[in-house]
């Protein structure tokens, strides 16, 4: 699972230098954003709580690298409307519903620092 988050405002990444020009580019991001989801790498896409924040996309099945390399395609960011950031992450803990995110299946153990009941984990990680 790789997150990737973009920012055109204070508060995370450095601030983009052409945030005005977002609606020139919106259809070639959003387009961009549906090949993700289309080719099922994008499991979910959103913008920020504040209008003109930013947003993220979680993805699966690409390596940090990879992602970086998409992420170089969105106009948003060709265009410098944002500033992008690829974050990895390695599922320690999941519910049972997006336990697939984690790439392995899910491998419950009971005792003592077991997750929650239906929870997923990383062998090891838990003793």
């Amino acid at each position: 699972m790789v997150i990737r988050r973009a920012t055109c405002s204070p508060g995370g990444a450095p601030v983009s230098a052409d945030k005005a020009d977002a609606p020139a580019h919106l259809a070639g991001h959003q387009d961009w954003i549906r090949r993700g989801v289309d080719d099922g790498v994008f499991l979910l896409v959103g913008v920020g709580v504040r209008p003109g924040q930013g947003g993220a996309v979680l993805a699966t099945g690409l390596t940090p690298e990879a992602l970086r390399a998409r992420g170089a395609e969105d106009p948003f960011v060709v265009h410098d409307v944002v500033t992008a950031e690829v974050l990895g992450n390695v599922p320690n803990l999941t519910d049972p519903r997006p336990a697939f995110l984690a790439g392995r299946p899910d491998r419950r153990r009971e005792g003592a620092g077991a997750p929650p009941a239906g929870g997923s984990r990383v062998p090891g990680l838990w003793g």
